[in-house]
């Protein structure tokens, strides 16, 4: 179910982006073709003024279609293509998309702050040799009734000389696990053998959600761009890091995260609409990003692109990304089996 819930939240998401597109070429009185949830086949269709608005077969997101963007629009007053647009007004209808997509996260995360979200404590490392090894405890278990690594790391110093047995949720499974504490020493200092991290939002007032919100996501933005910055530079190595997961591996993902508490969903999404926002910025010609370096490019020098060109390189560029999305898409699917 958690899975289901993600992926419709993707979806939206996706759908919520080219919105924004959407919205932007309205306000500036473009013409849209299109505008569709789901990718074709068409399952129905609905004219309204210059814009079709259309249902489709497959559920993978959603697109707009603007007169002057990638296609022939015959017909169509030269005021109203965005191609015929300046600079600084295609460079708006690009980055509106992540600028919803920014937004999103904002209220969501918002949100979280308002109601707050469940204390955890999650085990981050465990040490070879060590008792928490020979217990079969696991990097990432989330430790069960316990809302400090404080209150856990004394209760397991309390259990020296006997066995500690605890509950963690590990992936969508509850499990119980049993561990002989050792003494503790310089030279090991913890009862266990583990690393510790709490996670968890005390309720915020109202007032200041917002502006907690607001820096929850710049931080978020700046881990994601440097996270990126690392894969791409992996990338370039010949090496995808084992973490990195396709649309699959993140609806998997949250069946593990809804077991410690269902508002970490909406906190996934709100993680995710900051990812769809920092992807679409790079600077690779099928994203907005490229797009939108093209344009500020064409700003500053007053030169455009040949369209043929542009296309060409799109069309390469979204080659490989889709080729990407593919492979890691085929390793999410094997690790689940």
């Amino acid at each position: 179910m958690a899975g289901l819930l993600i992926a419709v939240g993707l979806v939206l998401l996706i759908v919520a982006h080219e919105l924004g597109h959407f919205l932007a070429a309205k306000a500036f009185k473009l013409h849209v073709h299109e505008f569709g949830v789901g990718f074709p086949p068409r399952l129905f269709a609905k004219k309204r003024g210059d814009t079709e608005y259309s249902l489709n077969a497959l559920p993978i997101g959603g697109f707009v279609r603007i007169a002057g963007e990638d296609e022939d629009s015959a017909g169509v007053p030269p005021e109203k293509l965005l191609s015929a647009q300046p600079p600084w007004k295609r460079a708006l209808v690009i980055v509106a998309g992540v600028a919803v997509n920014a937004a999103l996260a904002w209220v969501l995360l918002t949100g979280i702050f308002m109601v707050g979200t469940p204390h955890v404590v999650v085990i981050t490392e465990v040490e070879d040799g060590s008792p928490a090894a020979a217990a079969g405890i696991q990097p990432s278990d989330v430790i069960l009734d316990y809302e400090s690594a404080e209150e856990f790391a004394t209760t397991a110093r309390g259990a020296i000389g006997g066995t500690f047995t605890f509950d963690v949720q590990r992936g969508a499974e509850k499990v119980t696990v049993t561990v002989t504490p050792r003494e503790v020493s310089p030279e090991q200092p913890g009862a266990l053998g583990v690393g510790l991290t709490e996670g968890g939002i005390d309720a915020t007032p109202f007032w200041k959600a917002p502006w907690e919100a607001l820096k929850t996501t710049w931080d978020i933005s700046v881990a994601t761009v440097q996270g990126f910055a690392g894969l791409i530079a992996r990338l370039f190595t010949g090496s995808v890091p084992a973490d990195v997961v396709g649309p699959v591996g993140i609806v998997s993902t949250a069946g593990q995260v809804s077991g410690i508490g269902a508002i970490y969903l909406v906190q996934m999404l709100a993680v995710i609409s900051v990812n769809l926002a920092i992807l679409n910025l790079l600077p690779i010609p099928a994203l907005d990003g490229g797009r939108l370096y093209l344009t500020l490019v064409e700003w500053v020098s007053g030169k455009k692109m040949p369209h043929w060109l542009e296309v060409r390189i799109n069309a390469v560029t979204f080659l490989i990304l889709i080729t990407l999305m593919l492979l890691l898409t085929a390793r999410d699917v094997l690790r689940l089996f």
